[in-house]
């Protein structure tokens, strides 16, 4: 996911931090400062990588699914545009996609640490806490990022000739307001809301479900059992979620 899954879950916080970090931090609300300044930290340079390595495949997706009459595939879709758009143009939309993944971080991170206080606590083997976590998470952070969205997948359909300079995040969200009203940047609601929903409780439980298996059966060094239970939970997420996002793609590019 673009937008998402770049920030880490702050139910691990000491695992992506570090024990000793946490441990040392007491009661000091300096100290607690530096570790949430950390975490932040890692989370606006997730996004970044996130959004600048995946945008290419997403405008290819989103182009896919809004347009199916003009691109049949992948591979089709990638040539058609870098030929007549640019190579560039396959980083359309990136300016909202990277606020809105900010935006999402910062709301998941507080609504997570907020559940987690109102939730019972998982044990080993109990994967309905995180499911349920992110479930609840994707459903309120799909209202900020919708309106980033709407931006980010109309950008991305927008053709401009090769060497001209597409259309603005600024110009395009001022055009949508005077020619389609403020409410028209929040297209697409609906199936975002179950579409976040699904992915996020998707993620987070296959996640934890992941985690504690390579724990348990494989000998991998702990670093790389986070990356492939980060990359499993993502693939499990889509798989769920994907109609969904079809769905929310062609309502936000449609005027």
């Amino acid at each position: 996911k673009t937008s998402g899954t770049s920030g880490s879950d702050p139910s691990k916080l000491h695992e992506v931090i570090g024990a000793s970090d946490v441990k040392s931090a007491g009661n000091s609300p300096l100290n607690h400062f530096r570790i949430i300044f950390k975490e932040a930290l890692a989370s606006v340079f997730g996004s970044l990588a996130c959004v600048y390595t995946g945008q290419p495949l997403d405008t290819i997706k989103v182009r896919l699914q809004a347009q199916p009459k003009m691109f049949k595939g992948a591979f089709a879709t990638l040539g058609l545009t870098v030929r007549k758009e640019g190579v560039l143009s396959l980083w359309k939309g990136s300016s909202p996609a990277l606020a809105g993944s900010l935006a999402e971080n910062i709301i998941a991170f507080v609504i997570n640490k907020q559940l987690k206080t109102m939730l019972p606590q998982k044990g080993k083997g109990n994967f309905h806490q995180p499911i349920l976590s992110g479930a609840i998470t994707g459903a309120l952070t799909a209202f900020p990022l919708c309106p980033f969205d709407v931006i980010k997948c109309r950008q991305q359909v927008h053709e401009s000739s090769k060497g001209k300079r597409p259309i603005s995040a600024v110009q395009l969200t001022l055009k949508i307001i005077k020619e389609e009203g403020a409410r028209n940047l929040f297209r697409g609601l609906k199936p975002q809301i179950i579409r976040d929903s699904l992915f996020f409780g998707m993620f987070f439980g296959f996640y934890d479900i992941a985690l504690e298996y390579s724990e348990r059966f494989s000998t991998l060094p702990k670093e790389m059992r986070y990356v492939v239970a980060g990359g499993c939970a993502g693939v499990a997420g889509w798989v769920v979620s994907m109609p969904f996002d079809v769905l929310k793609s062609i309502i936000q590019t449609s005027s």
